[in-house]
């Protein structure tokens, strides 16, 4: 999937406090289409193998070859599967949010919540990615 990051210091914080820096990160994602635009909104862009190299090198500055990169999802290539409702709280953080949920388990959040159930999306281990 395709994402941006940013580390910075605080310059007013000594150079030996870790909580000097800041880490950040964020998918990039576009409008859904397919099967899985019923289920949410956006879905993450993606940098193919053969432009990683120029998706991660720190001289390419211009915004518009930068786009040029990021491709939107093939069909298949993403499938949804319902998880946890930690996932909708940004407390949680770990690989456990993306488990899918028990056949049971999303029957009962349907049954007794279906407008707030929550989709996940991964990529499938078979699409190459």
């Amino acid at each position: 999937m395709a994402g941006l990051y940013e580390l910075w210091r605080d310059p007013g914080r000594p150079p030996e406090d870790p909580g000097a820096w800041l880490c950040s990160a964020t998918i990039i994602t576009t409008r859904a289409f397919d099967e899985l635009g019923h289920r949410h909104d956006r879905m993450p862009m993606f940098v193919e193998p053969a432009c990683y190299a120029a998706w991660l090198d720190l001289r390419r500055t211009d915004p518009t070859a930068a786009r040029a990169l990021l491709v939107p999802a093939a069909p298949g290539r993403l499938e949804p599967h319902p998880v946890s409702r930690a996932v909708g709280d940004v407390a949680n953080n770990g690989p456990q949010l993306a488990t899918p949920l028990s056949t049971s388990r999303w029957r009962r959040y349907r049954t007794n919540d279906s407008h707030r159930s929550t989709q996940v999306v991964a990529e499938r281990n078979d699409a190459g990615g």
